[in-house]
């Protein structure tokens, strides 16, 4: 059965997300319950039986009247510790934060700002975090300096303290135009970012940036396309020790495409790869990529919403995904994941995740009306 994480009533929740290893499961939001404001709040609850029942809930923005905006909560687990980031306004414009728990979740430490510029100085927001072996890492967009920039810090003791945090975009001058949209990835002390740019010009490149706790090198433009002049966006990754996987929508052949690239200790290596290949290059829309790495098989998957079939413009999309396995590379043509007829409803806010040989996803999709959620397991 459906079960209930939140518990607050007559309140508003937004943007859960969820992170677990074998023993456990957690998920962090927003929540709007405290105070007469209505102001979000980060919770976060616990369940100790792989989702079946969950604890009651814990406010880890230590604002419990709900005096200030909280928003964007991401997770990140590694071993008993637990780490969650977010953006809020209790100085002024948004700042970055994060908080800790050793104990897998039962208890947090207090919130810990990210960032050497002056609190409520600049707006700060939409953190990505990932941990590995006391190895913790955060980005966001930073717009001390004008016009968004990314910024990363690093820990290296478990998330007790960070780093002082490094710009990240460097392929120009400080706050010179906008980079968003940040991904960090952590694996074996290795921190790899990937971002979309406008440094080249009016249209976006995916840029990518690799680095430790000592530092970071100079950022990398990872399409190989003509600079500045298509519109790539939305990019993913994935961490394998000093080697990345970058999946991201790229329009250099008029609509949107799915591309692939692999970057290893913060360089490009071979020809990016499209992905979307069961239709002609640019023949449609092929949107939102997710991508999933097991690193026990050494297995990659990446999917994405397509509009090939959506013939009257009606924002139908389907479902479709291309797999690499150990020595088999990407297939010659893509896959569907759903199963109904083609073009037949919208589908949105897909995720997916490997288990063993099998490939799962999740999503909205609009077949009975609303929006439902659907899941699919498949063998690639």
């Amino acid at each position: 059965a459906d079960v209930r994480v939140d518990r607050g009533e007559l309140a508003d929740v937004a943007n859960p997300v969820i992170a677990c290893d074998d023993q456990h499961v957690w998920m962090a939001w927003e929540d709007d319950r405290d105070g007469d404001l209505k102001n979000h709040q980060i919770y976060v609850a616990r369940s100790a039986d792989i989702g079946q029942s969950f604890s009651a809930e814990w406010v880890v923005d230590a604002d419990i009247d709900g005096e200030s905006m909280s928003l964007g909560p991401q997770i990140a687990v590694d071993a008993e510790r637990v780490h969650v980031a977010w953006f809020d306004n209790r100085n002024g414009a948004f700042d970055i934060f994060t908080v800790t728990s050793v104990d897998a979740g039962q208890s947090f430490s207090e919130p810990l700002r990210l960032g050497v510029d002056l609190p409520g100085g600049a707006y700060s927001a939409w953190p990505s975090i990932d941990a590995d072996n006391g190895t913790v890492a955060v980005v966001w967009e930073d717009s001390r300096n004008g016009r968004s920039d990314i910024y990363g810090a690093c820990s290296d003791d478990g998330g007790a303290t960070f780093d002082a945090e490094a710009r990240l975009d460097t392929a120009d001058f400080p706050g010179l135009s906008h980079s968003f949209g940040p991904r960090v990835a952590v694996d074996a002390g290795s921190l790899h970012a990937v971002w979309q740019d406008e440094a080249s010009g009016a249209g976006d490149d995916i840029y990518t940036a690799y680095g430790g706790c000592d530092g970071w090198m100079p950022a990398v433009r990872v399409n190989t396309s003509r600079p500045g002049f298509f519109e790539s966006s939305t990019p993913v990754i994935a961490a394998a020790g000093t080697s990345a996987h970058i999946a991201w929508a790229d329009g250099r052949n008029g609509n949107l495409d799915i591309y692939y690239r692999t970057v290893v200790a913060g360089l490009p290596t071979g020809a990016d790869i499209r992905l979307d290949v069961g239709d002609l290059a640019g023949f449609s829309h092929s949107l939102n990529p997710a991508l999933t790495y097991d690193a026990d098989s050494n297995a990659l998957a990446v999917a994405w919403r397509d509009d090939r079939a959506d013939t009257d413009g009606d924002g139908y999309a389907d479902l479709f995904y291309n797999y690499m396995g150990p020595a088999r590379p990407f297939g010659p043509t893509d896959l569907r994941i759903d199963v109904m007829a083609d073009g037949e409803s919208f589908k949105n806010d897909l995720q997916i995740a490997l288990s063993g040989p099998d490939l799962l996803a999740a999503w909205s999709d609009g077949r009975n009306g609303t929006a439902d959620v659907y899941f699919h397991r498949v063998t690639p």
